[in-house]
């Protein structure tokens, strides 16, 4: 009997590929879901930059918007552009602030992420996306790279499959 993989588990797999294979470091920064010129407010600067007019109804963002010049996105803000876990239910909203944040379900925020990818623990998704603890190697934030992420998240996999 092949024993299944938990729905979390597998779309942090997901996006553990996602982060190696498809963010290039430069549009990469952990301090951000989605931003630009690190303002999370000024996501549309002019014509060429709104980003926010382009999300669809679903709340769907595609990659290549998110590769427009200064615009970054940590490893979630990603995760919701990745259109594979975009057909999981993983999107994008405007908050009251006016900036984006994940949505899934009746989710938005940090909540989002913890039932997305299905944490026990609000420290769990904490630790792999958000604290500098688990990049001891990185001095400040904004030298978290794609793949320093990648790496925990796959730490993350390995200590609870194992079980």
């Amino acid at each position: 009997m092949t024993k299944r993989i938990p729905a979390g588990i597998r779309r942090l797999k997901t996006l553990s590929k996602y982060l190696r294979k498809s963010v290039p470091r430069e549009h990469f920064d952990i301090r951000w879901w989605i931003a630009h010129n690190n303002d999370p407010q000024l996501i549309f600067d002019n014509d060429s930059h709104d980003i926010a007019t382009t999300i669809d109804n679903e709340g769907k963002l595609t990659p290549d918007r998110l590769l427009t010049c200064n615009t970054v996105g940590c490893a979630v803000g990603w995760a919701a552009v990745c259109p594979a876990l975009q057909k999981e239910g993983l999107t994008l909203k405007r908050s009251w602030s006016g900036s984006l944040v994940p949505k899934f379900s009746i989710y938005d925020g940090f909540n989002a992420v913890r039932e997305f990818f299905e944490f026990e623990r609000t420290a769990d998704a904490d630790r792999i996306f958000n604290d500098t603890r688990a990049y001891p190697h990185r001095v400040e934030k904004r030298q978290i790279t794609p793949t320093d992420v990648a790496d925990v998240i796959d730490q993350y996999i390995a200590q609870h499959t194992s079980r």
